[in-house]
């Protein structure tokens, strides 16, 4: 009967130690073996592991070749420059898809609040409830056309920053506190989109990019401030 073996990797996120990562793996019924790299597990166990990593990259590019084919959106590209040790990425919110539908969706609807609130009563306070919506969706539609968000990142802070037009979310994270940026999938029922989220040495978690249309965006943003910062990729 073939051996099995199980294979684990601890993150270290407090003490002396915080950021570290420890592989280990041990048989079964057998005690945990720490090593120091993947190359230096028994051949069986780094074997299996590269099959693994295989079968896993293999079904990545298989479900990101479906995404593509399902989505028509378009974006403009992320933009990365960096000047005197301090890192800059552009990333545009413009999105074709959506801009259209907004441009189809809000006189609509504005026409048809207009009506109500001319109505008076529980009628004309719907229609102007609904107009005030509809300020909104136009506020955001406004945002989606010329708004970026852009990261620059310095030997003090990571900073986050949306405009020209105001928009929550603005921040400024010290480097010092960052161990390690990881992207996120959120799939709804008529969307899929990938955020990005900085861990802290206090255990905090804080969302540093909300909306990127696909994971090999997203991913390049978190892998360019990583190396930035000097900062291991867990995923790599």
């Amino acid at each position: 009967m073939s051996d099995t073996y199980r294979l684990q990797w601890d993150r270290e996120l407090h003490g002396p130690r915080a950021g570290e990562r420890r592989l280990r793996y041990r048989r079964r019924g057998g005690d945990w073996i720490e090593v120091g790299a993947i190359e230096d597990l028994p051949d069986a166990v780094r074997a299996a592991y590269e099959r693994a990593r295989g079968l896993e990259a293999t079904t990545t590019r298989r479900r990101t070749s479906a995404e593509y084919a399902r989505r028509v959106k378009r974006r403009s590209p992320v933009r990365t420059r960096e000047i005197d040790r301090t890192l800059s990425i552009d990333h545009p919110w413009f999105n074709g898809c959506s801009v259209v539908m907004f441009l189809i969706a809000v006189p609509y609807l504005a026409y048809l609040s207009w009506q109500d609130v001319g109505q008076g009563g529980w009628q004309g306070l719907l229609g102007g409830s609904m107009l005030a919506l509809t300020a909104g969706l136009t506020y955001y539609g406004l945002c989606l056309l010329v708004n970026s968000t852009e990261f620059q990142v310095d030997n003090e802070f990571l900073k986050v920053s949306h405009g020209p037009l105001p928009w929550y979310g603005n921040r400024r994270i010290p480097v010092k506190d960052i161990i390690q940026l990881s992207t996120r999938m959120h799939r709804s029922r008529h969307d899929l989109h990938y955020s990005i989220y900085a861990t802290l040495r206090n255990g905090g978690v804080v969302r540093v990019l909300e909306y990127a249309d696909t994971e090999a965006e997203a991913r390049s943003i978190e892998r360019a401030i990583e190396r930035h910062l000097g900062i291991e990729d867990w995923d790599s």
